[in-house]
């Protein structure tokens, strides 16, 4: 689903004649939005928790985009190096939203990578997230990187970049049992914020 589909969707189950409540502000797009950026974040990060618990894909990989051609610069005041991301990476724990740092041209040679099993989990209380190649660290939406390979320029980061960099009609991905999580959860924090009776609320998804 498009992002704009998921706002509708969000919008058609919840009761728009509340007595009493600013349906305007209430109902917004804008508000409907951003509950679902909060939903997509805590699914994301419950996926990483809980694994297999909800039946989708448990590898994150699975929800990245792929950017490339992204300049590297040197920051002279820290005497480091950094790329400005092209988008805001999804709120996860861990900086586990970004899952791979490569040269532009070949992922083989990939100097971070996000991968399941021991790794991740030996890596999972570090703050600087590194392997044998290189390092990195992560500051608002710039990615400082450490022991990069001579002569590079440019590199590709696979990323899951945040709910709110998609456009209304970027396809989010994520799948269909996801969708609905993502959906259902967002929901029930509107259901929370403003007091609404679940009583209220369509039940139907149309997923």
């Amino acid at each position: 689903m498009t992002r704009q589909q998921l706002i509708e969707l969000v919008e058609h189950r919840l009761v728009h004649n509340q007595v009493g409540m600013d349906t305007v502000e209430m109902y917004s797009p804008q508000m409907i939005s951003k509950h679902l950026e909060l939903a997509y974040n805590y699914v994301l990060n419950q996926i990483l928790e809980a694994k297999k618990k909800f039946g989708l894909p448990s590898d994150l990989n699975s929800y990245a985009k792929t950017f490339k051609g992204i300049e590297i610069k040197f920051d002279k005041n820290r005497e480091e190096f950094y790329v400005k991301l092209p988008a805001k990476p999804a709120d996860i724990m861990r900086n586990q939203s970004i899952r791979i740092v490569a040269p532009n041209k070949s992922l083989k040679d990939a100097f971070m990578s996000r991968i399941n099993g021991a790794q991740n989990y030996l890596m999972s209380s570090l703050d600087v997230n590194n392997l044998e190649q290189g390092k990195y660290y992560l500051e608002g939406e710039k990615l400082f990187l450490i022991n990069l390979p001579d002569g590079l320029e440019k590199i590709q980061v696979i990323m899951i970049p945040s709910f709110d960099n998609y456009e209304l009609d970027d396809e989010i991905i994520l799948p269909r049992e996801g969708e609905q999580l993502v959906v259902e959860t967002a929901i029930n924090m509107l259901i929370q914020k403003y007091n609404i009776p679940a009583d209220n609320v369509n039940d139907q998804t149309g997923l």
